[in-house]
């Protein structure tokens, strides 16, 4: 355990775009004046049902301060080095509450040590969430296990907590000092095609099983959503349960200008690392994508398969009438008996 007496400085690099923070030390003066002062450029910061934007100097909206069980979007137009001082929100000592509502909660992770998700849920409380979601990565508990992307929770990291009931309860003390580590949402490392703008609307399809031709993936697979071209997220293959994050489309953020709307649905692409192909993918079942700050959907399958012209991962289709191409537009029609041709 850690026991702090003096302030301290905190800082966290967040990118241009969306950031999902919390902050593990404040100072007496929480307000936003005060948190993000020296920032340049456009500021807007977003909480669970709440939000503020800095214009011309002057904070609009419904957020007056920053609290210490909370987590926020922050939105910048440029990159930025924000730094708190003060006591730390959280140590031996002071263990911070959180009071869990059923549904989605947008809570901090109030420690400056990481730790691994198992290490930082106390059991009694795992069975009682859902999922957690960072920034772009996410944990689904099921069958007594802990499955996703987000492996260790960080300081400074803001979590989505999605809950069964309502409750309080603790995060667990750190028991090892652990380097922040990073989780399998890093977007600098992977293939050429996936590559991809953190937005603050955000869902998470969580597939069971995929397969290429029937043959399960491997470790150095990937999968990758598209909309109309444009991918919007991905994720290695990381087993059952692997979350593949999929952005949407923030007017306040130009680099999601391309990303699905609410109500379409994404397209999934499997990359085979082993022949360097990419293949279009078909989900068991697909879910609109619903515009709001956080979704989940669990999917039981992903597979490429071979379409009716033999291509695998191909796009062509067999209509009613035996005809098998790429152009549903001269499908041939049923007739009011339901008959094809």
């Amino acid at each position: 355990s850690f026991l702090y007496s003096n302030e301290i400085d905190f800082s966290q690099n967040l990118k241009r775009g969306s950031n999902l923070v919390s902050f593990p030390i404040l100072p007496n003066d929480s307000s936003l004046d005060n948190i993000f002062t020296g920032i340049d450029g456009k500021v807007e910061i977003i909480g669970e049902g709440v939000a503020a934007i800095n214009h011309d100097g002057q904070w609009l909206g419904n957020i007056n301060n920053i609290y210490p069980d909370k987590g926020y979007w922050v939105k910048l137009d440029l990159d930025q080095v924000i730094t708190t001082t003060g006591i730390p929100i959280s140590d031996e000592n002071n263990s911070l509450s959180y009071n869990i509502q059923s549904g989605s909660n947008l809570i901090s992770y109030p420690f400056l040590e990481a730790q691994s998700i198992i290490d930082a849920i106390p059991e009694s409380t795992s069975s009682k969430i859902y999922t957690i979601a960072g920034q772009g990565s996410a944990a689904i508990y099921a069958n007594g296990n802990w499955f996703g992307s987000l492996e260790y929770l960080d300081p400074g990291q803001g979590l989505w907590l999605v809950s069964n009931e309502e409750y309080n309860f603790k995060f667990n003390q750190p028991i090892n000092n652990y380097e922040p580590r990073n989780n399998k949402n890093d977007r600098d490392n992977h293939p050429d095609m996936f590559e991809y703008n953190q937005s603050t609307y955000q869902a998470f399809y969580w597939f069971i099983n995929s397969n290429i031709n029937g043959i399960p993936l491997e470790q150095e697979d990937w999968i990758g959503a598209f909309y109309n071209g444009t991918c919007i997220g991905a994720r290695q293959w990381n087993g059952m349960y692997t979350d593949v994050p999929v952005m949407g489309y923030d007017e306040d953020l130009f680099q999601t200008e391309n990303y699905i709307q609410p109500g379409e649905t994404p397209d999934f692409v499997v990359y085979d690392a082993s022949s360097g192909e990419y293949y279009n993918a078909n989900p068991s079942m697909n879910y609109p994508f619903p515009g709001s700050l956080l979704s989940f959907y669990i999917v039981q399958s992903l597979d490429v398969e071979y379409d009716c012209m033999g291509v695998l991962g191909g796009d062509a289709i067999l209509d009613g009438c035996g005809n098998c191409d790429y152009d549903p537009s001269n499908d041939c029609p049923v007739d009011c008996n339901g008959d094809w041709g």
